[in-house]
């Protein structure tokens, strides 16, 4: 048991992140299930209303559970929340154009329905996704020395 806490102490933040990134991937695909298949808007407009659902619940989550980032005045607050925005709205634009590349891969050459290759798109773009958001995040946003 002392080895498992030992493990536990020792990547805490990769494990804190990867349950908070698979959260938010259940936020971004279940939000996606909503504005796709409930609602009905198209699929271009459902990744991106998707990806800001999960980009909200990610800056708590992240802030909070992962990187325990404490801001002293609303300045650092700002700036941070500010940085982490910024850094996501570059993945977001990154996750665009891999979604729309996969998906017209998936219709035009494979010759998918529209409905399978949005969702297999939206897949296989979330674990690039988790990842560039934690570089981007240890690197940029949450830093130590900005604490």
């Amino acid at each position: 048991m002392k080895r498992i806490l030992g493990l536990y102490r020792r990547y805490r933040e990769i494990i804190s992140y990867l349950v908070a990134g698979g959260l938010a991937t259940v936020v971004a695909l279940g939000s996606f299930w909503l504005f796709f298949s409930v609602i009905g808007l198209e699929e271009n407009l459902s990744n991106i209303l998707s990806d800001i659902c999960a980009t909200l619940f990610a800056y708590v989550t992240n802030k909070v559970y992962v990187f325990r980032s404490k801001c002293e005045t609303w300045g650092r607050f700002f700036r941070e929340m500010f940085s982490f925005f910024s850094a996501r709205v570059f993945a977001v634009l990154f996750n665009m154009i891999v979604f729309w590349a996969v998906n017209r891969v998936c219709q035009s050459l494979i010759g998918l329905e529209q409905d399978l290759s949005a969702w297999i798109a939206k897949l296989a773009i979330q674990v690039t996704y988790i990842v560039l958001n934690y570089v981007l995040s240890k690197l940029f946003v949450f830093r130590k020395k900005n604490r």
